[in-house]
């Protein structure tokens, strides 16, 4: 039954397309004769029945462009960068709605800092369709992968990306940022060989130093039993930027990852941002 019914209103859709293009057909073909018949007999308010013949196809023009630019052109362009693109990632920097909802989900218009092989950053914009449950996450500060042209900064999102190779990427650039804190090695050691684990968030103190907008905090947590056979508490210095200050909060259970052999050199994964620790 289903799928007779799927037949007959599969049937009905092309019978109504064939009806408008016999009708718009014959509109064109009559409504010009007609024109005529009453410009010959000096009715000049026939010059009115232009209008439809101008409107009509004005609007199937139109509504052919929108259909092109919004189901058609992205998946061509998504394409094309996606075999000759550059793959990086992008920080989020800062975004709004375009105020176009497909499916009941709002297109969002991103300004990401993408950062390049060489670790300098470059400025572009991508907007993408983003489920409503997703937009609280994508916050400025946030990493996203993406793939950019470097000659005309066109820039999406990437479907595919080599989170390995991004991570790398950023753990080049946060080490050099910091050179008090995590270097490279130790980033990579703790990607590879360290263990996750949730951690209570004992006490923090700012320093006083600052290193332009970011604040040195000595950070304690408390660790479960299940890392080191002991509740334990390590400590280490930070640079925090503003934003990151008001994520982290005394009490709040954050995720951190670790070599138990050194504890005390461990970093917060909660999310890694451009300015994350």
């Amino acid at each position: 039954m289903k799928k007779v019914t799927g037949v007959l209103i599969f049937l009905a859709i092309i019978g109504g397309i064939g009806a408008g293009i016999y009708g718009i057909i014959m509109m064109f073909i009559e409504l010009p004769k007609e024109m005529m018949w009453y410009l010959s007999r000096g009715d000049m308010s026939a010059l009115f029945m232009l209008i439809p013949l101008i409107l009509v196809p004005g609007s199937i023009i139109f509504a052919l462009w929108i259909m092109y630019s919004v189901f058609i052109k992205p998946g061509r362009v998504n394409k094309r960068m996606q075999a000759s693109g550059t793959k990086s990632v992008g920080f989020v920097k800062s975004l709004a709605q375009t105020g176009t909802y497909i499916n009941e989900q709002p297109e969002v218009k991103f300004t990401v800092e993408i950062l390049q092989d060489n670790g300098s950053m470059v400025e572009a914009e991508v907007k993408t369709i983003v489920a409503l449950t997703d937009l609280a996450q994508l916050q400025p500060g946030v990493p996203i992968p993406v793939v950019y042209n470097p000659t005309t900064m066109e820039c999406i999102f990437d479907n595919t990306p080599d989170t390995e190779r991004l991570q790398d990427m950023i753990d080049r650039y946060q080490s050099s940022r910091d050179p008090r804190g995590l270097t490279y090695s130790e980033r990579v050691e703790i990607r590879k060989h360290g263990i996750q684990t949730p951690a209570i968030i004992q006490d923090m103190k700012i320093t006083g130093e600052q290193v332009g907008d970011k604040h040195a905090v000595v950070i304690s947590i408390e660790l479960p039993v299940t890392v080191l056979g002991s509740v334990q508490v390590v400590s280490r210095e930070v640079f925090c930027a503003p934003a990151m200050l008001s994520e982290l909060q005394i009490g709040k259970i954050i995720n951190v990852q670790l070599l138990p052999a050194h504890p005390e050199r461990f970093a917060i994964i909660n999310q890694v941002t451009k300015d994350g620790l």
